[in-house]
This record gives C-alpha cells, sequence and structure tokens, in this order.
C-alpha cells in the first residue's frame, strides 16, 4: 500500500452530515441508527462511510445500508447528548 490510502482514486458518491441535536429529551449514549436523505443509493445496498475530519473522542462510525431508495441509515456509537448540545458528523459516502 505504500503509505497511501486505498480509496485515493475512488470517487465519493456523495458526500453528507449526520447530526442530532437534543432540544426535548436527552439521547441516550451508545450505538443509535440516524437516517439521512440521500438521493440515489438503492434500498439494501451497503455503503461505506469515512468521516471527513477525526472524529471526536466518543464517536465511531459503524455502517450505511439503504434503509430504502433515496434514504441511508447510518449506525454509529456516540456519547449522551443533554438538553441543548448536538452533534454534526461530515462523511464521505462511497457505494461498494
Amino acid at each position: 500500500m505504500s503509505g497511501k490510502f486505498w480509496l485515493n482514486n475512488v470517487p465519493a458518491f456523495a458526500t453528507i452530515t449526520i447530526a442530532q441535536s437534543a432540544n426535548l429529551q436527552l439521547i441516550s449514549a451508545g450505538v443509535r441508527k440516524v437516517t439521512v436523505p440521500l438521493d440515489g443509493v438503492t434500498k439494501g445496498r451497503p455503503y461505506l462511510l469515512l468521516p471527513v475530519e477525526a472524529l471526536p473522542a466518543g464517536y465511531a462510525l459503524h455502517h450505511a445500508v439503504a434503509s430504502s431508495d433515496d434514504a441511508l441509515s447510518v449506525t454509529l456509537t456516540a456519547p449522551l447528548l443533554s438538553l441543548g448540545q448536538s452533534y454534526a458528523i461530515t462523511a464521505r459516502v462511497y457505494s461498494l
């Protein structure tokens, strides 16, 4: 691999932002699913997500599958969100 990232020559399908806000109630720490609208994804097909920047402590992206046409279901781990807290993660989406 010569120290180069193996997706250097593979174009990203899209760039998305995964975000949640605890406006009305706490959001528990742990594994959760967030659905992101994304034109062009096909139901049941797996996708690879790579964050654009280093993830903050306590966050991890696990996998993404199109839950329906034009909607991507992202599984991730995130810490507790207290009222008023939020996060946003920008990631590139690659079709597998």
